[in-house]
Order: C-alpha cells, then sequence, then structure tokens
C-alpha cells in the first residue's frame, strides 16, 4: 500500500513539474511570441560565430508586430535555413571608414545634399542637407537642415542617432552617423556603429572605399 502510494506522489510531482514548466514557456510565450526564435538564433551565433539579433523595429522602421508576422510562421529548420542564408551574402566587411575621394564642387550660397556613400553602389548612403554662405573667400557652413540614410539593398546602415559640430571656421562639419547593421529587413548585428565623417563645405561626396 505504501508503495502504491509513494508511486502516486511521485507521479503527481512529476505531473505537476511538467505543467508547471508549460505554464512558465506559455507565459514567456504570451510576453514575447519570438522567445523561441531568440533562442535559437542565440544558439546559431555561438554555433556559427554570428553576431545577429531580432530587432524591436524593421529596418524601414516597421513595428514589432510585423517582426512576429514575419518569423511566426516559420519552422525551427525554416528560421535555421533563413539565418544562415543571411550569413552567405553578408559580406559587408567592417573597416575603418575614410574618405578615399571626393567630388569638388562649386561654392554656392544656398543648401545642398552630401552623401556618404559605402559598398559597391551609389545606393546606399548616409547623408547631410546643408545651408552654406561664400564669404571672405571661403565656403562655409551656416545650417543643418537634417541628418539621415538611404538604403536599397542589404547588408546596410539604419540611422538610430547622430552627433555633430562645425570646425575650421565652419569651413567643415563633423558628423558622427550611429548607426545598426541589418543584413535583412527583420534581422540585424547587435553592434551599434560608430561612423565619423568630415565634410567641406566645399566638397562633394565623399566615398568610403570598397567595402563590400
Amino acid at each position: 500500500m505504501k508503495r502504491i502510494i509513494t508511486i502516486i506522489s511521485s507521479t503527481l510531482l512529476l505531473i505537476m513539474s511538467v505543467l508547471s514548466t508549460l505554464s512558465v514557456s506559455a507565459e514567456y510565450l504570451e510576453e514575447d511570441p519570438l522567445i523561441l526564435y531568440k533562442n535559437r538564433l542565440s544558439y546559431l551565433n555561438e554555433a556559427y560565430d554570428l553576431d545577429y539579433m531580432i530587432p524591436e523595429e524593421t529596418a524601414s522602421g516597421g513595428d514589432y508586430s510585423e517582426i512576429i508576422d514575419f518569423f511566426s510562421v516559420m519552422s525551427i529548420e525554416e528560421f535555421d535555413n533563413y539565418i544562415l542564408s543571411l550569413n552567405e551574402y553578408d559580406s559587408l566587411d567592417d573597416i575603418e571608414f575614410r574618405a578615399d575621394s571626393e567630388e569638388t564642387i562649386t561654392p554656392m550660397s544656398s543648401y545642398y545634399m552630401q552623401k556618404y556613400i559605402y559598398g559597391a553602389s551609389s545606393n546606399n548612403y548616409f547623408y547631410i542637407v546643408t545651408d552654406t554662405v561664400y564669404a571672405d573667400g571661403y565656403q562655409r557652413y551656416t545650417n543643418v537642415r537634417e541628418i539621415n540614410c538611404v538604403y536599397t539593398s542589404y547588408p546596410s546602415y539604419r540611422l538610430i542617432d547622430t552627433s555633430w559640430s562645425y570646425t575650421n571656421s565652419r569651413r567643415n562639419i563633423n558628423v558622427t552617423f550611429f548607426a545598426l547593421k541589418y543584413v535583412s529587413e527583420t534581422v540585424c548585428y547587435t553592434t551599434q556603429y560608430k561612423i565619423p565623417v568630415t565634410f567641406s563645405a566645399t566638397g562633394g561626396d565623399i566615398y568610403g572605399g570598397s567595402i563590400v
């Protein structure tokens, strides 16, 4: 009789343990429907020496619900294949950002855009829109209207913050772009990149060299 009671007690404890585990799992899933995919991504990062994460926003600024909709229809095997396929064409290397070349422009009293272009084509770039004036023999910055980025392909950078300051009596402007590197619309690196660039009021677009 005691043996039967012991068996029943052990079985009940096992059932309660399983139910408790399921309850905790359900709680985590309710808080974040992508928790299983994030855990799997952590494993893939470790196994394949990656540094990816599932962001809170898409590369184009869509909210988290879009990311949930994208991944939640995938099986774990499909998720693995998707992440590893991203790694195959992610060739935007981490380099020392610098201006390899600069196109000279004619001095003007107006506002205009200057780009910091990276990659194999001219379609991915950071840019500034400024006012300038020609005075005392020099072209000088007078105002910064906008700082942003444009991308048409992956991998590419999404701007998350900036800092800037005038130098050389406003003949130059130092801009630091803080950005995340996206390898697809829904996956990016965990690293935040800091990209310093110096623009000249008499200069044009700046090219960051061959980085693809």
